[in-house]
């Protein structure tokens, strides 16, 4: 499923929101790269043992992994001019 990569900076604000409270680190693209953040979505567990389908709806979850991907690591987006 595509998500809407503008509604997933508020998604993702939300996480950060629910981290920030229970002290543990912020989530970021950059954490990794975007097959990793497909298996992520794919394996749909928090923190390895919570489900992310507990904590948000499928179009949050799509929206949340399409903003991610698009700043992961490995995105075309974050290369500097000349960079290959």
């Amino acid at each position: 499923m595509l998500g809407d990569e503008g509604a997933g900076s508020a998604v993702v604000g939300e996480c950060n929101a629910c981290h920030s409270k229970s002290g543990v680190r912020r989530v970021e693209g950059k954490q990794m790269t975007r097959s990793q953040w497909e298996r992520f979505f794919r394996n749909g567990t928090h923190d390895r043992y919570l489900a992310l389908g507990d904590r948000m709806n499928v179009t949050k979850l799509a929206a949340a992994k399409a903003f991610l991907s698009a700043r992961a690591l490995d995105a075309s987006s974050d290369q500097g001019a000349g960079v290959r």
